[in-house]
């Protein structure tokens, strides 16, 4: 029995096969995207994922450190759907929205990382305004903070 951990994908075949040839495994690696993961905290502690990925990072230069080390540490995962990390765009089903560095084509091609805190360059690049509610309390608090410290 091997770490047990549920991660999600975003990748097409290709990328799998790209992921396979960087880790230099015989058998097709899903990319995980460490961004957004649920975790089994129990069995994580009984197999000893975490201290084996850190193991590994110490011992080996990676790419895509974080990723690399939980897919070379873990022998059991479980791909879920992409609603559960929907990097690009807002539908119905989503579920996580993951705000990740993307590239964008207009007004010329160009990569931004534009995250949900940035809320004015969300509402005029995406036209998401499904988060106000949790945006604006984020920001409330931060200043308070900020103002209190």
């Amino acid at each position: 029995e091997g770490n047990y951990y549920v991660g999600c994908t975003h990748t097409r075949d290709f990328l799998t096969k790209l992921n396979q040839a960087r880790l230099k495994s015989e058998k097709a690696v899903a990319y995980i995207n460490t961004g957004v993961l649920l975790l089994n905290l129990k069995k994580i502690k009984e197999t000893g994922l975490l201290v084996k990925s850190r193991k590994l990072i110490r011992e080996k230069k990676l790419v895509f450190t974080d990723q690399s080390a939980v897919i070379r540490s873990t022998s059991k995962k479980k791909m879920l759907p992409q609603k559960f990390n929907d990097q690009k765009f807002l539908h119905k089903s989503t579920v996580v929205r993951h705000f990740s560095k993307r590239l964008f084509y207009l007004p010329y091609p160009h990569i931004d990382n534009i995250k949900q805190w940035r809320v004015s360059d969300m509402h005029r690049i995406y036209h998401y305004y499904a988060f106000d509610d949790v945006l604006y309390e984020y920001l409330y608090l931060k200043r308070k903070f900020e103002l209190e410290y």
